[in-house]
């Protein structure tokens, strides 16, 4: 296997693995990664592959706010609540069930 492929291999597996991890978290059922132009990278749970482009037009429309750097949009509807936020160029949305304390 060639380095490059090698690299692209480890990249998927490590990105699997993080959406794995936040998917298993309390309350989270749902989690899109991706890219700043709208492709999808992973889901988990409720989170399907046509939400990528919503959450990176969310992103995008965030990040052309003045003074808005690296930023991080919470969405509040009554069924819970989706985080959006962008590091490294790669859109992440985790959703959320609300609780009775919420």
């Amino acid at each position: 296997m060639d380095k490059a492929l090698s690299a692209e291999v480890g990249m998927e597996s490590e990105l699997i693995g993080a959406l794995n991890t936040i998917s298993k978290k309390e309350n989270v059922n749902g989690v899109v990664a991706a890219q700043l132009d709208g492709l999808c990278l992973g889901t988990k749970g409720v989170m399907t592959s046509p939400a990528a482009g919503y959450v990176a037009g969310v992103a995008n429309a965030a990040m052309a706010m003045p003074g808005s750097g690296s930023p991080m949009v919470a969405i509040e509807t009554d069924a819970g609540t989706t985080v959006v936020a962008v590091k490294d160029n790669v859109v992440t949305a985790v959703s959320s069930r609300r609780t009775a304390d919420m």
